[in-house]
């Protein structure tokens, strides 16, 4: 991994090689604040170590001086958005009180990296480092689209033509900012999609019959490592553009879904068919209303989720 970007890149970079971001010493952090995009108005050390900055602004951040700062203080290491309507850690809420948005970045080592905004007639970003949280208590998962537009506020219609979901219609969005992920929204349900082309797409194990079983318990774990992965990267694009409509946060996603991930032998079929499937589900869950809950994908890049 680069520790191009200075600061919290740093104390994740500590994490990673030193065992402890605290042991990142102050001369080399200290000339990187000279780097932010804006200067820092407030520092906090801990034993000589730069534990805590915030930066201030007379006005509310534009989105570009933002994520510019949120890219100096961790590159583009995974800030993941958290969603206070959700299921917020016992050890986040104080910290995130009062927060207009906030993220966290979880270093492997004994440190969690937290990034809150606060903006009302001024603004302020802090970058704090936090020691690494308890775990998450499951909970049931809530499925809370209710028929509503209002939580898909950075869609817009695909067409100049208004759309009614009390008339049954199906509303068809694409994400402003990125035409890959598009939206279908319904009266009681509603599916994304997110569209990457892959030059190399999964293959298929075409002598898959006659391989010795451990090669083949080895390519089934091989599989099953892809499309968790695949799992991981649709939840954070479809969930952190549509915050509010689950319960859970992005990275629950990533922790409490064993039960519902494809099982080995769902993929031990498919390689034994020797087929290669329009697509294949990778995940399933049953909300706790009773809707069903799917993810998919058809191992060329493109990824769906669909609420029934």
């Amino acid at each position: 991994m680069s520790c191009r970007i200075p600061l919290m890149i740093l104390l994740l970079c500590g994490s990673l090689f030193a065992g402890d971001p605290f042991s990142v010493d102050s001369a080399l952090v200290a000339p990187q604040l000279a780097s932010a995009p804006v200067k820092a108005s407030q520092q906090e050390w801990k034993d000589g170590h730069l534990v805590r900055v915030r930066f201030d602004s007379p006005r509310a951040f534009g989105g570009e001086l933002l994520w510019a700062l949120l890219d100096w203080a961790a590159g583009e290491s995974g800030w993941m958005e958290i969603d206070p309507s959700g299921e917020v850690n016992r050890d986040l809420r104080p910290l995130i009180k009062g927060a207009t948005q906030s993220w966290f970045l979880q270093s492997p080592g004994s440190v969690t990296l937290l990034a809150v905004l606060r903006s009302r007639a001024s603004a302020s970003l802090e970058f704090k480092a936090i020691p690494k949280m308890s775990p998450d208590v499951k909970v049931p998962l809530e499925c809370r689209f209710n028929g509503s537009l209002n939580p898909f506020g950075d869609f817009i219609l695909e067409t100049s033509e208004n759309c009614d979901l009390n008339f049954q219609q199906t509303c068809r969005l694409v994400h402003r900012d990125d035409p890959r992920l598009r939206l279908e929204v319904r009266k009681k349900g509603l599916s994304m999609t997110l569209r990457i082309p892959d030059a190399d797409p999964f293959p298929m194990v075409g002598n898959f019959a006659q391989l010795p079983e451990q090669e083949k318990r080895d390519q089934i774990a091989e599989y099953r490592t892809y499309f968790t992965h695949e799992l991981a990267l649709a939840a954070r694009s479809f969930l952190e553009t549509t915050p509010g409509i689950f319960n859970w946060q992005v990275w629950n996603w990533m922790d409490w879904v064993k039960d519902g991930l494809v099982s080995n032998a769902e993929i031990r079929a498919l390689l034994e068919s020797g087929t290669t499937p329009s697509h294949m589900e990778i995940y399933r869950a049953t909300c706790k209303d009773g809707r069903k809950l799917l993810f998919w994908s058809d191992g060329r890049g493109t990824l769906g989720m669909e609420l029934k």
